[in-house]
């Protein structure tokens, strides 16, 4: 496989990003705690490696059974520390498409309006 550039790199990933993955806020101890998480959920952990290795944080999960029997086995690729999550969120940010820009805005503004409730993973600091 021909090696690519930064930029090629942060291109594919941000294209695998737009169509595979979803970046949410996670709520614990009934909305006390909450914080960002990055996630991609693909069928060949291949796929994942690579996005990983371009930023070099996160961790895949799997493979995971689906509700289906019928259904591939699911990885998961998940980022929750905030630098790491942020390092991700501002490389793809400008290749992104303008809906995912909003989603990303929104949750990150929620994180602002509630920074007693921001919090980090342990030794994320």
């Amino acid at each position: 496989m021909k090696e690519m550039s930064e930029n090629e790199a942060i291109t594919w990933a941000a294209g695998l990003y737009e169509g595979e993955g979803c970046f949410t806020l996670s709520i614990r101890n009934k909305g006390k705690y909450l914080y960002p998480r990055l996630q991609i959920k693909m069928g060949t952990i291949q796929v994942l490696q690579k996005f990983q290795s371009i930023f070099n944080v996160g961790s895949i999960e799997g493979p995971r059974k689906t509700k289906r029997s019928d259904h591939t086995p699911m990885w998961v690729y998940q980022v929750g520390k905030r630098k790491e999550v942020e390092l991700i969120i501002n490389q793809l940010y400008p290749f992104l498409s303008d809906d995912r820009q909003d989603q990303i805005d929104e949750i990150l503004e929620k994180c602002a309006e509630n920074p007693y409730k921001y919090i980090y993973n342990k030794g994320d600091k």
